[in-house]
């Protein structure tokens, strides 16, 4: 093995899927083969076949006696693959002009990730971002898996966050050159891609959205479909029942609506009003869930009048609605307990 760069300039985090071999290896899958039956090895031969993984070794542990430590120190196999120059990708390379033009796809790509995700899903989640870019979608072609891990590497060394707060574009090629071992022409494109992607006018029309979907979803009445399972547990056995309720909400205060989904918005202002429903719906039918759990165990002999909890909308969670700022304007519903069932 040739000597690896142990400065503090070589270190990584490992990467997703990555493993540890031998307490200080640090190993990645790298591709699949079959294992044809014939091929398996002592008792196993001649046995069903499998497919097998390809691994490569790509560092070595920081701190290998250290298990929160998840630091590397990447060897040349490493390097060249994060500047899409692994030598097991001879026959899939194109031109590098070919894969830096694809840099402006890139930032399509990325302005559109932002304006339905959020800022903080680059930093919070740069690999599910990297994911996204080789798979592609119906309204962006997928990125070559060389140019997307090139963005990769600058997602998770925060190059986006500094050129979002207006670093000049000779400071951000030096980050990048020195940072990802790439040469100076590649530096300056990735530069400036970052740059263009959070231009003036990109940065107001995201200020001009925020929140948009938010204002929206105030200014209608939503409902919400319940279906809820639990038991009556009584002195003769349990009983299964079954409840089931629409529910009609309007914003009666949007700060305190603003307050409870306060986390939710500040990782993504964008959030469309159905966005903002699906959350909503999932928490409102958790309480009703919890309600019915609660009212079916509150006596072990009478039974739960199902029909009553739905049907005079009594709620031991509309307090919890209303501090959300939700006002419950309609419902209906209905229930019963299956007696046949034991």
């Amino acid at each position: 093995m040739a000597r690896i760069n142990k400065s503090e300039e070589n270190i990584f985090p490992m990467p997703t899927g990555s493993y540890i071999v031998g307490k200080r290896y640090v190993y990645i899958n790298h591709g699949n083969h079959y294992v044809r039956p014939e091929d398996k090895k002592g008792d196993k031969r001649g046995t069903r076949g499998y497919t097998g993984h390809d691994k490569i070794c790509i560092g070595l542990l920081v701190a290998p006696d250290n298990k929160n430590d998840r630091r590397f120190y990447a060897n040349v196999r490493y390097l060249q693959m994060m500047q899409g120059n692994d030598p097991s990708e001879q026959s899939d390379r194109n031109d590098t002009k070919v894969e830096l033009s694809m840099l402006s796809d890139v930032a399509v790509f990325l302005k559109d990730y932002i304006s339905s995700q959020g800022f903080e899903k680059l930093t919070d989640k740069p690999y599910k971002v990297y994911q996204d870019m080789v798979k592609g979608d119906k309204k962006h072609a997928a990125i070559p898996p060389r140019t997307a891990r090139l963005v990769l590497v600058t997602l998770m060394s925060k190059t986006h966050e500094m050129a979002k707060e207006g670093c000049d574009e000779d400071k951000l090629t030096d980050h990048i050159q020195s940072e990802h071992c790439v040469n100076k022409k590649t530096a300056k494109d990735l530069a400036s891609m970052y740059l263009d992607l959070f231009s003036e006018a990109n940065m107001k029309s995201w200020d001009d959205a925020a929140e948009s979907g938010f204002e929206e979803f105030c200014e209608y009445e939503w409902t919400i479909e319940w279906d809820g399972d639990s038991e009556w547990h009584s002195k003769h056995g349990s009983y299964p029942c079954h409840a089931s309720a629409s529910l009609t909400f309007q914003v009666q205060d949007a700060q305190l609506l603003h307050n409870h989904l306060s986390v939710e918005l500040r990782a993504n202002p964008f959030l469309s009003d159905e966005d903002i429903f699906d959350i909503l719906e999932k928490e409102i039918c958790a309480s009703l869930d919890r309600d019915l759990d609660e009212y079916c165990d509150s006596d072990d002999y009478y039974e739960p009048y199902l029909d009553d909890f739905v049907g005079e909308g009594t709620y031991d969670s509309e307090e919890a609605w209303k501090s959300w700022g939700l006002e419950l304007i309609d419902f209906s519903g209905s229930g019963d307990i299956d007696w046949e069932r034991y």
